[in-house]
């Protein structure tokens, strides 16, 4: 999956989260966070209305990006989780759920029986 956490730059007006090239990435991100209650959008994603009129080996990145700086340290802790649990979900421990008590294989990000998150596990 290319794409990498950013740092947050203390101070700075937008709190980016993750960078990629990867339009898919970034979407599935923003709305993973966005079920958890965090206000975060895409930076960039109009320019793939620009694709073929760039020129060739012109690259630009997506950045997905907080809203609200008070939402950047849970925010930041969600996108790290949500990247390990993608990066090697047949590697991770199942999860219980804290609403439910339901067990879950890793691959699943939401409880089947009540709806939770796995990140609110």
């Amino acid at each position: 999956m290319p794409g990498r956490p950013v740092a947050a730059e203390p101070g700075s007006a937008m709190q980016c989260l993750y960078q990629t090239s990867d339009r898919t990435v970034a979407q599935l991100l923003r709305g993973h966070l966005e079920a958890l209650g965090i206000g975060v959008f895409v930076q960039g994603e109009h320019l793939f209305a620009l694709q073929g009129q760039i020129p060739v080996g012109a690259a630009f990145e997506l950045r997905v990006c907080v809203v609200d700086d008070e939402q950047l340290p849970q925010a930041t802790r969600l996108t790290r989780n949500w990247l390990e649990r993608r990066a090697s979900p047949q590697d991770a421990p199942p999860w219980v759920c804290r609403g439910c008590g339901e067990r879950h294989e890793p691959q699943f990000a939401a409880c089947w029986r009540c709806g939770a998150d796995a990140d609110a596990a």
